[in-house]
């Protein structure tokens, strides 16, 4: 992406601003359907000063995209990375809150690229489902360690690495229905109760999962 500026530290925080501003403009909007000089204003810059960041309107959406691949897949790679002095059960609750909060920090991004991936161009549409590909398999790899351990039993863990991929975006996707019925703590604390009892062993349905799990910090 081209850039006039030689300071890498000032580079990222100009685009990290960028991709959060232009979020909510794209979801209200499109993609397709915003100027280059709305999405200065929303930026709350000048032309000249966002074409100081960037080469045109297709690096804002690898903006996006890079900002979006960093809050995602880096984050759940770090938290299981921080996790491994824990057991599959107790970091498989800590993942899922802290990917939970971050979909809701991020609730833009996500709704943006469920709407718009169709409408992108071939290669963007590829990193969008490479992206996805990888944070999927970040929960196939922990969900496997628990079931060589013995805390899980799945018979199909691509299936259930999904299922919670979707269930932490649809609080994103439903956010307008779901904050009417249940905080963002009851979603997460209701969703991971379910998820656990029906990955426990057969014959421990009512014992694999302790509510005190969900009561501790789990940002440490």
């Amino acid at each position: 992406m081209r850039t006039f500026s030689n300071n890498e530290g000032l580079v990222s925080e100009r685009r990290e601003h960028i991709a959060k501003s232009v979020a909510p403009l794209f979801v209200r909007k499109g993609y397709g359907q915003t100027s280059i000089r709305e999405i200065a204003k929303a930026c709350d810059m000048s032309m000249g000063h966002l074409y100081y960041y960037i080469g045109g309107k297709e690096d804002v959406l690898q903006i996006m995209m890079d900002f979006d691949l960093h809050f995602y897949v880096n984050l759940v790679k770090k938290i299981i990375s921080s996790s491994r002095s824990l057991s599959p059960t107790e970091a498989l609750v800590k993942v899922i809150d802290q990917f939970f909060r971050a979909t809701d920090a991020a609730g833009d991004f996500t709704l943006f690229f469920y709407q718009e991936t169709k409408n992108l161009q071939p290669d963007a549409r590829k990193i969008i489902m490479d992206r996805e590909r990888s944070l999927v398999m970040e929960f196939e790899k922990l969900l496997g360690r628990g079931c060589t351990a013995g805390e899980f039993q799945i018979d199909n863990i691509p299936l259930v690495a999904n299922n919670i991929v979707i269930t932490g975006h649809m609080w994103a996707l439903r956010r307008w229905m779901l904050r009417k019925i249940c905080t963002l703590d009851d979603y997460i604390q209701n969703q991971t109760e379910y998820l656990l009892k029906s990955i426990a062993p057969g014959g421990k349905k009512g014992l694999a999962f302790n509510k005190g799990l969900l009561r501790e910090p789990l940002n440490k």
